[in-house]
């Protein structure tokens, strides 16, 4: 009787929380069209912590299956990949600044009768720097900047440069809650300007809510080491590439998914992530639809995932 009531208990959770990331990640989608990604996470939890000097390296490789493309003969498969260094210092010893450097890789297989580019890549080096807001105790006023390339080569062209950027206020009124809310501006992209909102929930010690972006999750710490979570997250790339008839094309690329995984840690400084799940409402299409457009049918993931601290 117990076993059956804790398998309701589970069902139920998990029925829940998928709800929940998916009315999420729709609603995040509609608000932010097409867009490059931020550079990092939002907000990576407790700010006191966060701010401190140190370096990090995260790096992820996930895949997706070769699936079906809607509407048209033939399949599309991805893999994707992606790393990211952070170094914290503190300027004066006072002002937190973060020096932020990522490099992303798209690669694609494709079948269908539309041309896409075998590869895309994103580069970009950013900062972010985080003040004390008007005085207010336990807020912050976070404004960040990351100058961005996104192109099918890595010879990228000066038309493919971007600079998007964030400002955000946090808020922390105690040690259980955290309230994002800000603006990401995108010059030169479809959606020039979003909003950024979003919280952070800690119960306990166990318990973790953190629906942020860029990884919205909700997690459980079974032991020490051990960590299962529930995630989502979206993508809303733009990429200028080159057509065998059209030079600097304008390639856009969106997808969400939604999983559940493991985190071990190893010590202080390693840890790392087994996930998989499910990926939907994926398109990869030009600006100019003449171009062509290829919606591809529901399918699934599996994502490793590397972060050390020093």
């Amino acid at each position: 009787m117990l076993k059956a009531k804790m398998r309701k208990a589970g069902f139920l959770f998990s029925a829940v929380t998928s709800s929940v990331f998916v009315f999420y990640l729709s609603a995040s989608a509609q608000v932010s069209a097409f867009k490059p990604e931020p550079s990092g996470e939002v907000v990576a939890g407790n700010v006191s912590e966060e701010i401190e000097p140190g370096q990090n390296i995260d790096m992820y490789g996930r895949y997706f299956p070769t699936v079906d493309a809607q509407s048209r003969s033939g399949e599309i498969g991805i893999v994707e990949a992606r790393a990211q260094y952070v170094n914290k210092i503190k300027l004066f010893d006072k002002l937190p600044l973060k020096f932020i450097v990522n490099d992303r890789y798209i690669g694609i297989e494709n079948s269908t009768s539309c041309y896409l580019p075998a590869h895309l890549f994103g580069v970009s080096a950013g900062v972010e720097a985080t003040f004390p807001f008007f005085n207010m105790d336990n807020s912050y006023l976070r404004v960040g900047v990351y100058p961005s390339f996104y192109g099918d080569k890595y010879d990228f062209d000066s038309s493919s440069f971007r600079i998007p950027s964030n400002f955000m206020a946090i808020f922390i009124p105690n040690d259980r809650w955290t309230f994002i809310v800000g603006v990401a501006v995108a010059p030169d992209f479809e959606t020039e300007a979003f909003p950024i909102l979003g919280f952070i929930y800690t119960p306990n010690d166990k318990w973790s809510f953190n629906l942020i972006p860029l990884r919205p999750n909700v997690s459980y710490k079974i032991n020490e080491n051990l960590t299962a979570f529930v995630e989502g997250g979206f993508s809303r790339l733009e990429f200028e590439v080159d057509k065998p008839e059209q030079e600097n094309a304008v390639l856009w690329y969106k997808e969400m998914h939604l999983g559940t995984g493991i985190t071990f840690k190893f010590n202080q400084h390693i840890q790392a992530t087994l996930a998989g799940g499910g990926v939907f409402d994926r398109v990869i299409r030009y600006k100019n639809l003449n171009l062509g457009k290829v919606a591809v049918e529901n399918g699934a993931y599996c994502e490793a995932r590397v972060n050390l601290s020093f």
